[in-house]
C-alpha cells in the first residue's frame, strides 16, 4: 500500500504544482521555488526505494516504522496543498462571479490585488511545507542507515511446485465440481476449432490445484486421453521454453536436451499430431496474449477432443486464453471444511475421543470460511496438540500472528496482493475498514476511492468513474472481491482477504466495532469505520477529538441495537476531523446535521436513510464536494437554495426522498453532474428548476427519472431539455403526478422529450395523452431491452414496437382504455428482422377493458408470460402462437381466458406454472414441468380426465409442488419438495396413497383435525420436516431414517414425538414451553437445540 500511496502522491503533487505554477497564483511561491524543488526531490527519492522497503518491512520492524512515518508526512503534505488549492480556487471563482454580475471583466492587476488577501494564508502553508521537508530529510538520513536501495523490485523466493499426485483421502466436497468439469473434458464434437481451454478460477487456497489433480488422475481421463497427459506448474512467470519442454518430456517420456525454441516446438507439434491429449497448466498468472499465442502454437496439432485445463486466481487469464468453460470454484461447506480440518488436526485419531477439542475445532473450521488451505494450515498447526488452550489460541488469533514457518495462508494471499498494480493496492487496502461479512455496493466504493484521490486522472473521453469501474473489476477478477448471492448487486470479501487488507493497511485504517475500547483508536488513523451498538456512543465520539487526521469516517448502527442513538445530539463540528474527505452517516438516528463549513476537504457525503429535514446552508460552501447521497430521507423536504455553488458535484442521489417536491433554481449550473437520480420539474411560476435546465447538464449518464411533468406548461421547455443529445443516459423514466393534464399538452411535451437512441430502458407512468409519441414507434432504438408502460389510462392502443429489435422485457399495466392487443401489427425494424425476436418477458397486469388478443407474430425467445387481473379478456391462446422457449406461465383472475389451445401451441418447454385456477387435460403434456403452484382448485376433479390417469401423474418431471386450499393428488414419482397449506379436507388416505420416493422436504400447515399415523403419511426418504399451525396428534420423526432436520411451530401437543437420532431440533412460536422442556432430558443424542419466539419458559 505504501508503494501505491507514494507513486500516486508524486503524480498528484506534480499536478497541484502545475496549478500553483500558472497565473497570478504562482507569485505566492515565487520566493520559495527552492523549497518546492527540494520537496519534489525528497518525495521522488523516497519513492525510488519503496519497493525495497515494502519487502523488508515484513521482517524488519524499523523499516515498517520508517515507512509509516514517510506515509504520514506525505499525507500531511497532501492536506496542505489541497487546502491551499481549495482556498485559491474558491476565491478566484468568487471574484469572477462578482465581475460577471457587474458585467465587467477583471484586469490582471485588479485580480492580483484581490487575490492578495490570501498572502497570510499561504505564508502558513509555506511554513507547513518547510516542516514537512525537514521530516523528509530526516527520513532520508534514516533511509541510508536502513540500507534501503532504489533498485528494481526484489524477486520473491521460488514457490514450491505442484505435481499431479494427490492423496484423495484428504479431499472433501468436490464431487459435484469434478463431475461438472468431467463432462466438459470427455464431451466434444468434431466441429471443435483449436484445443478447448477449461479454466478453474478462484481465490487463493480454495482448492483449484486439488480439483485439477482429481480430474487428471481419474481413470476415465487416463483412458480417454490416449495421446498422453502433461502437468506443468507455471506460477508467476510464464517461460514459454520451459513449459514447452515440460510438455514434450511428459508426452514423449524422454528427456529433452534441445535448446532452441523453434526446434522444440516443431518436435512437439510432430509428437502431438493426431493425438488426443490433456494438458494441465497449474497456477497461471501471465496475462500476455502473445506469450499464450506462442505457447499454444504446437498444441493445435492435437486431435479433436484434446483439452487444456488451467488454474488461475485471475478471471483475466481465462479471458486471454479464450476459455470455453470457466468454473468459479466455490468455497467448501462448513461440514466439509470441518472434515478437512479434522483430517489434519487429529490424523488417525478419532475426533469423538476428544469432544472438547472437536467443539473448538468446529469453530476454527467455521473461521476458515470454506477455504481448504486455511483448514489444512490450522489443522496441521494443531496436530498432536491436546490442550484446549492451544486450540483456543489459534481460534482467537489473526493470520499474521501465526508462526511464520508454518503459516502458508498469509504468503498465499500476499502473493496475490504483490501482483497488483500500484494504483490497485491502495484501493484494496482501503477496504480493510469493512467488517467481516459486510456487503458493499460497487458504485459507492468507487465514489469513495474517487473522493480519497486513489483514481488516476482520465485521458480522453473516459471518466474518472469509468477508471474506478476498471479498478473494481480488476480486483473482482482477481478474487479479492466476491459477488454476493443477494438479489441486489452487492459484493463482499472473504474473511481472510479482509485480514490481508488489515495487514497491509496497518495503522492507517481502523475499525471500531461493538464492545471495543474507544481508547484504541490510533491518534494518526486516517480511515475509520465505526459499527455502533448504542453503548457509550457519547464517550466514543469524544475519542474522535484525538483522531485529528481522519480522512474517512463511516458510521454504522448495529442491527442488534434496540434503539438507535440520538447521533444528532453528539455529532458536531468539534468532533469531526477537518481533514475528512469521506463522511457517511446513513442512519435514522441522524435528525439534524451540524454546520459543516470547516470540512473544506469533504468530497463524499452520505446521509441516506437519515431523518434530516434539511441540509445546513454551509453545505453549499463545500467547494470540493463530488458526491451527495440523500436517498430514503423520508423527512427531507428541500435541497439548499444555493446548491449550484457545488460546481464540482458529480453525483446527486435523492431516490425515494418523497418529501422533496422541487429542485432549487439554477440547477442547470451543475455542469459536472454525471449522475442525477431524479429531476423534479418545478411549478411554472415557482422558485424552482424548470425542465429546460436539464439542457445544461450535458454530462448526465446512467439512470434518470423525470417526474412532475404536469408542471411543464409548453413543449418549447421540454425541447430545451435536449434529451436527444444525452447519449450516455441508459435508463429513463417519465412520470406525471396526476392524469389531469390535457391530452394534447401531455402528448406535445412527451413528443419533445425524445431520448437518444442509445437508451436501454424506458418507463412511462401516469401519462395522460391519448396516444404515444411518434418517436416511440418510428425511431430505431437498437439498445432498448426494457419497456414499461404503466397507468397510461387514456391510451386505447399500444404503440407499434417492431422497431425495438433488442427488446427483451415488455410490461403493460393499468391501461384502462386498452381493448385490443394485436401483435400482428407491429412491423419490423426496417431491416427485415422479425419483431419481438428477442423478447423474453411479457407481462399484462390490470387491464380492465382488454377483451381481445390476436397474434400472428413469433416469440422465439419468450420465457416468461404473465396475464393478471384482466377479467374481460376472452378466448384462448392463438393456435398458431409459437412459444418454443416458454418456461414460466402465470395466469391469474382471467376467468374468460383459457390457458391451452390446440396443438399449434408449443408448450412442452414449461418449467413453472403459478397460481392456476383452471386446468385442462393438456396439462399432462407438460412433461418437463418442474414447479407447480395450485390455488383454489379441487384436484380430485382431475379423476374425470381420462388422459391424466391418476391425477397429476403425467407430470413426470415435477420436483416442487405447492398446494393451497385443495384436495390431494396421487402418485408423483419425482417430487422433491411438497408444501401444503389450508387444505382442511386433507385426509390420511390421500397422503397414504401418494408415493413420494424422492421427496426430501415437506411442510404441513393444514388446519384439519383428522389423525395421521406416523407410518402412513411421510416418506422414509424425508430429510427436512416442518410442522406448523395445528399439527396432528401423533406427529414425530419415528421411522424416517433419512430425516436430518426437524422443526415444530405452533400449538404444543403432549403426543408429539421427537427425534432420537441426534439430529438438530428447532422449536419456534410455542407460547408455553414448561411441559416441553421436561421432555428434553430423554433426547440423549440431541446435537443442537434452537428455540425462537417462545413467550414463556418455566423450569
Amino acid at each position: 500500500m505504501v508503494l501505491t500511496t507514494f507513486g500516486s502522491l508524486a503524480s498528484a503533487l506534480s499536478g497541484l504544482l502545475k496549478v500553483v505554477d500558472s497565473g497570478p497564483f504562482k507569485e505566492f511561491f515565487a520566493g520559495d521555488k527552492d523549497l518546492i524543488d527540494k520537496l519534489k526531490i525528497e518525495l521522488l527519492t523516497a519513492d525510488a526505494v519503496l519497493s525495497d522497503a515494502e519487502e523488508k518491512q515484513i521482517t524488519n520492524p524499523k523499516v515498517k516504522e520508517w515507512l509509516n512515518e514517510l506515509k504520514h508526512a506525505a499525507y500531511d503534505a497532501d492536506d496542505l496543498l489541497d487546502k491551499a488549492t481549495t482556498a485559491y480556487l474558491k476565491l478566484k471563482k468568487k471574484i469572477e462571479a462578482n465581475y460577471i454580475k457587474g458585467k465587467a471583466k477583471a484586469t490582471s492587476e485588479e485580480f492580483k490585488k484581490r487575490i492578495s488577501v490570501l498572502v497570510p494564508f499561504y505564508a502558513g502553508v509555506i511554513d507547513g511545507l518547510r516542516k514537512i521537508l525537514e521530516r523528509l530529510q530526516n527520513l532520508a538520513t534514516r533511509r541510508d542507515l536502513l540500507h534501503l536501495k532504489g533498485s528494481a523490485r526484489v524477486k520473491p523466493p521460488p514457490r514450491c511446485q505442484t505435481t499431479s499426485l494427490l492423496d484423495e483421502s484428504a479431499v472433501f466436497g468436490r464431487d459435484k465440481d469434478k463431475e461438472e468439469l468431467m463432462a466438459c473434458l470427455l464431451g466434444g464434437t468434431a466441429q471443435e476449432s483449436g484445443i478447448p481451454v477449461i479454466a478453474i478460477v478462484g481465490i487463493p487456497g480454495v482448492g483449484k490445484t486439488t480439483l485439477a489433480q482429481l480430474l487428471y488422475n481419474d481413470s476415465r481421463v487416463e483412458e480417454h486421453f490416449s495421446g498422453g497427459r502433461a502437468w506443468v506448474h507455471v506460477s508467476e512467470e510464464l517461460d514459454v521454453f520451459k513449459v514447452t519442454r515440460t510438455i514434450f518430456e511428459s508426452v514423449d517420456s524422454k528427456n529433452c536436451h534441445v535448446t532452441d525454441l523453434n526446434v522444440l516446438q516443431v518436435s512437439l507439434k510432430t509428437t502431438l499430431s493426431g493425438k488426443r491429449f490433456l494438458l494441465v497448466l497449474d497456477d497461471i498468472w501471465n496475462e500476455n496474449f502473445f506469450d499464450w499465442d506462442l505457447l499454444s502454437a504446437p498444441l493445435k496439432a492435437g486431435a479433436c477432443g484434446s483439452r487444456i485445463i488451467v488454474t488461475t486466481r485471475n478471471q483475466g487469464v481465462a479471458s486471454i486464453m479464450r476459455a470455453i468453460t470457466t468454473h468459479h470454484l466455490p468455497q467448501l461447506s462448513d461440514e466439509c471444511c470441518q472434515k478437512l480440518f479434522e483430517k489434519y488436526a487429529f490424523g488417525t485419531s478419532n475426533p469423538d475421543d476428544h469432544p472438547d477439542l472437536k467443539s473448538i475445532g468446529h469453530d476454527i473450521a467455521k473461521k476458515c470460511q470454506g477455504l481448504p488451505l486455511a483448514a489444512k494450515t490450522l489443522g496441521a498447526l494443531l496436530y498432536s496438540k491436546l490442550e484446549a488452550k492451544q486450540w483456543c489460541r489459534i481460534l482467537n488469533s489473526k493470520i499474521w500472528d501465526l508462526p511464520n514457518d508454518k503459516n502458508s495462508i498469509l504468503p498465499a494471499l500476499r502473493l496475490s496482493y504483490n501482483h497488483l498494480h500500484p494504483h490497485l493496492k491502495q484501493c484494496f487496502a482501503y477496504c480493510s475498514i469493512f467488517s467481516k461479512g459486510h456487503k458493499f455496493e460497487k458504485e459507492k466504493l468507487i465514489l469513495m476511492w474517487m473522493a480519497e484521490g486513489f483514481l488516476q486522472q482520465p485521458n480522453g473521453e473516459e471518466t474518472i468513474e469509468e477508471i474506478g469501474e476498471k479498478y473494481f473489476l480488476e480486483l473482482l477478477s482477481r478474487s479479492f472481491f466476491q459477488a454476493s448471492t443477494h438479489k441486489k448487486p452487492y459484493y463482499l470479501m472473504h474473511d481472510l482477504v479482509i485480514d490481508l487488507a488489515q495487514f497491509v493497511s496497518g495503522e492507517f485504517c481502523f475499525k471500531l466495532q461493538e464492545n471495543q475500547d474507544h481508547k484504541q483508536i490510533p491518534e494518526k488513523a486516517r480511515h475509520l469505520a465505526w459499527l455502533m451498538n448504542g453503548l457509550d456512543v457519547d464517550k466514543k465520539f469524544e475519542a474522535l477529538l484525538d483522531a485529528k487526521s481522519l480522512r474517512t469516517l463511516i458510521l454504522l448502527v448495529s442491527s442488534n441495537t434496540q434503539k438507535p442513538p440520538a447521533l444528532h445530539t453528539i455529532i458536531s463540528e468539534k468532533n469531526l476531523s477537518t481533514q475528512l474527505r469521506v463522511l457517511s452517516l446513513p442512519d435514522k438516528g441522524i435528525i439534524t446535521l451540524p454546520e459543516v463549513a470547516n470540512l473544506q476537504h469533504l468530497r463524499y457525503l452520505d446521509l441516506s436513510n437519515t431523518s434530516i429535514t434539511n441540509l445546513p446552508p454551509t453545505t453549499c460552501s463545500l467547494y470540493n464536494m463530488q458526491t451527495l447521497l440523500l436517498s430514503n430521507c423520508s423527512r427531507l423536504s428541500e435541497l439548499p437554495e444555493e446548491i449550484e455553488k457545488l460546481t464540482n458535484l458529480r453525483h446527486l442521489d435523492v431516490r425515494r426522498s418523497t418529501q422533496i417536491t422541487k429542485l432549487p433554481p439554477n440547477f442547470g449550473k451543475l455542469k459536472n453532474l454525471q449522475m442525477l437520480t431524479n429531476f423534479l420539474v418545478g411549478e411554472p411560476n415557482g422558485q424552482s428548476s424548470k425542465i429546460s435546465e436539464l439542457g445544461g447538464l450535458s454530462c448526465l449518464r446512467g439512470e434518470l427519472s423525470i417526474s412532475r411533468l404536469e408542471n411543464v406548461d409548453n413543449e418549447e421547455q421540454a425541447s430545451k431539455a435536449d434529451l436527444k443529445s444525452k447519449n450516455y443516459l441508459c435508463k429513463l423514466e417519465f412520470s406525471w403526478n396526476t392524469t389531469n393534464t390535457s391530452y394534447d399538452r401531455a402528448l406535445k411535451v412527451l413528443e419533445n422529450l425524445e431520448p437518444h437512441t442509445n437508451l436501454e430502458k424506458l418507463t412511462i407512468k401516469k401519462y395522460s395523452g391519448s396516444k404515444f409519441p411518434n418517436w416511440l414507434s418510428e425511431v430505431n432504438f437498437p439498445n432498448m431491452v426494457i419497456l414499461e408502460l404503466t397507468n397510461c389510462s387514456f391510451c386505447g392502443s399500444l404503440p407499434s414496437l417492431g422497431n425495438l429489435s433488442s427488446l427483451q422485457q415488455l410490461y403493460i399495466s393499468e391501461m384502462n382504455r386498452l381493448e385490443l392487443v394485436n401483435f400482428g401489427s407491429h412491423g419490423d425494424d426496417g431491416s427485415g428482422n422479425l419483431p419481438f425476436r428477442s423478447l423474453k418477458v411479457l407481462s399484462f397486469i390490470r387491464l380492465p377493458s382488454w377483451t381481445t388478443l390476436t397474434c400472428d407474430s413469433e416469440f422465439p425467445s419468450l420465457q416468461e408470460l404473465t396475464i393478471r387481473d384482466c377479467e374481460k379478456l376472452m378466448g384462448k391462446f392463438p393456435d398458431d402462437a409459437y412459444l418454443p422457449c416458454l418456461q414460466d406461465l402465470k395466469l391469474v383472475n382471467c376467468p374468460k381466458f383459457s390457458i391451452f389451445s390446440g396443438e399449434g401451441m408449443l408448450i412442452d418447454s414449461f418449467r413453472q406454472m403459478h397460481i392456476l385456477e383452471t386446468l385442462s387435460e393438456q396439462l399432462c403434456r407438460l412433461t418437463s414441468l418442474e414447479e407447480l403452484q395450485i390455488t383454489s382448485l379441487s384436484i380430485s376433479l382431475l379423476s374425470n380426465i381420462p388422459i391424466l390417469g391418476n391425477g397429476l401423474s403425467g407430470l413426470t418431471s415435477l420436483k416442487e409442488l405447492h398446494i393451497r386450499n385443495c384436495k390431494m393428488p396421487a402418485e408423483l414419482p419425482n417430487l422433491q419438495s411438497l408444501v401444503i397449506t389450508d387444505c382442511k379436507e386433507l385426509e390420511e388416505w390421500s397422503l397414504y396413497r401418494m408415493e413420494l420416493p424422492t421427496c426430501s422436504e415437506t411442510t404441513n400447515g393444514c388446519g384439519g383435525e383428522k389423525e395421521f399415523s406416523k407410518e402412513s403419511w411421510l416418506p422414509d426418504t424425508l430429510t427436512s420436516l416442518c410442522i406448523n399451525i395445528r399439527p396432528r396428534k401423533q406427529c414425530g420423526s419415528h421411522g424416517m431414517e433419512s430425516l436430518t432436520d426437524f422443526e415444530i411451530t405452533g400449538k404444543y401437543n403432549e403426543e408429539w414425538s421427537f427425534p432420537e437420532e441426534g439430529i438438530p431440533l428447532r422449536i419456534s412460536s410455542i407460547p408455553v414451553l414448561e411441559k416441553l422442556v421436561k421432555r428434553f432430558q430423554h433426547l440423549t443424542s440431541l446435537k443442537r437445540l434452537e428455540i425462537k419466539c417462545s413467550m414463556s419458559i418455566q423450569a
